[in-house]
């Protein structure tokens, strides 16, 4: 579920942050919160877009 809202959230990892914070205050479970700050800046479209280029 994190993994999903990760990747439907567009935030570049300094956006990141606050989010983290805000969900660790809510008491979500650190690992939850932890999958998504290493893969919300991974998922973040305009990076797809950019390893895509690269691949081709």
């Amino acid at each position: 579920m994190a993994l999903v809202f990760a990747f439907v959230t567009p935030f570049c990892s300094c956006s990141t942050i606050p989010v983290v914070a805000n969900l660790l205050n809510k008491r979500i479970r650190f690992g939850i919160v932890m999958v998504f700050l290493f893969a919300s800046p991974v998922l973040d479209p305009t990076i797809i877009t950019l390893m895509a280029e690269c691949l081709e």
